[in-house]
């Protein structure tokens, strides 16, 4: 399903990089906070982007904003994508806080994604919600 690592952003549509680092965004903030680690991960993969240094810096900012899961779900148009957003979201946060783990599984939930996909992702990334 995945034809790239979803944090690869090189290759990634400027509508697919900005939903993706929104995603990530969104996730590192479900526990109530961005924490330094998160926002260095952010921009990390923001900065492999293709976008212009305009749209990333304008992105970037947005990144400190809270922003509305629902919002996002909603411009969500493939599966690929929905995999993506799980994805870039779970390489994100601190999978052992709880909270982040009630995040995750609601995300999936709120994704649409199957049961062996969310299995699969967690794996790839060493967690078993």
């Amino acid at each position: 399903m995945l034809d790239r690592a979803p944090s690869d952003f090189r290759t990634a549509s400027a509508q697919e990089t900005h939903i993706l680092v929104l995603a990530m965004a969104t996730a590192a903030q479900a526990d109530g906070e961005l924490d330094a680690t998160e926002l260095g991960r952010i921009r990390g993969r923001l900065q492999t982007s293709s976008l212009d240094e305009e749209s990333r810096t304008r992105l970037e900012r947005m990144v400190e904003e809270p922003q509305c899961l629902e919002g996002l779900v909603r411009r969500i148009d493939t599966p690929r994508l929905a995999a993506c957003f799980y994805a870039v979201s779970l390489a994100t946060v601190d999978k052992n806080a709880p909270i982040n783990r009630s995040y995750l599984r609601y995300l999936a939930q709120r994704l649409g994604l199957p049961a062996d996909l969310v299995v699969r992702l967690n794996r790839q990334m060493g967690l078993r919600l």
